[in-house]
């Protein structure tokens, strides 16, 4: 069946909601009519359409046949979409249905660090923000103490113990004005997967993972669809169980 939907899509389409006759089908699609003969014979010999009087309708075969190669090509463009990110990530690390659901944003040669302007809004206008973070770039230190001055911030943190022990004194000074401003909590723990997960809770709660690779920034995911959301809080928990705490305000 697969072969014939890629041969008589566009036929199968113009069936979907009404009948239509053959000449109908050869105006509408601007083909010649053994074109529609020879589509119309195999959808019918498929089950993927029926005859009504001189027209033909869509069966539910047919509409459902049509509905899952629509979501298959779909797919296919979002994993393409995503490849730059996908080529960093470990195998089996990544569910496709979080691919499906997720906004995608890669960054430009010209400006890579606008790949970041979104996610980083969430967290400017978030009330609670947890995550990890295997680098750290000034920018966030930026963004998260901004988001603390516009009217408060609890940050949930998870630094690799590495990049943690690496911080200089005004980085480390930052990252506590951060954990403090609102009795949030700092983990450290190795990670050595090249991606943060994160989630920013806000008006709307969004979720994401931000991936690097070794020149610097790979691209994000991310998403506000409830269950992709628990998808990612589910893998910041794995990690935070896995966490030794280092700063607890309370």
């Amino acid at each position: 069946m697969d072969e014939l939907l890629a041969a008589r899509n566009a036929l199968l389409e113009a069936l979907l909601e009404t009948p239509r006759t053959k000449p109908q089908l050869v105006e509408q699609l601007s083909t010649s009519r053994s074109t529609v003969d020879r589509g119309i014979a195999s959808l019918l010999e498929t089950g993927c359409i029926e005859r009504r009087d001189s027209a033909y309708l869509a069966t539910e075969t047919g509409r459902l046949a049509c509905r899952a190669r629509q979501d298959y090509l779909a797919d296919l463009e979002q994993i393409e979409r995503a490849e730059p990110i996908l080529a960093e990530l470990p195998l089996e690390s990544i569910d496709l249905s979080f691919i499906r659901e997720a906004s995608i944003d890669v960054p430009s040669p010209q400006a890579p660090w606008t790949a970041l302007e979104t996610s980083m809004r969430y967290i400017r206008e978030a009330s609670a923000v947890y995550g990890t973070a295997p680098v750290v770039f000034d920018l966030y230190f930026d963004e998260f103490l901004e988001s603390i001055e516009n009217g408060g911030l609890r940050a949930e943190l998870i630094l690799d113990r590495n990049l943690f022990s690496s911080l200089d004194d005004e980085q480390h000074d930052r990252l506590r004005e951060i954990i403090e401003a609102d009795c949030g909590r700092l983990y450290t723990t190795p990670l050595e997967a090249p991606y943060a997960v994160w989630i920013a809770e806000g008006e709307t709660v969004v979720a994401g993972l931000t991936v690097y690779s070794e020149n610097g920034l790979a691209g994000v995911l991310r998403t506000d669809d409830p269950e992709r959301v628990d998808w990612v809080r589910a893998r910041y928990r794995e990690r935070r169980a896995e966490s030794e705490l280092v700063w607890d305000p309370d």
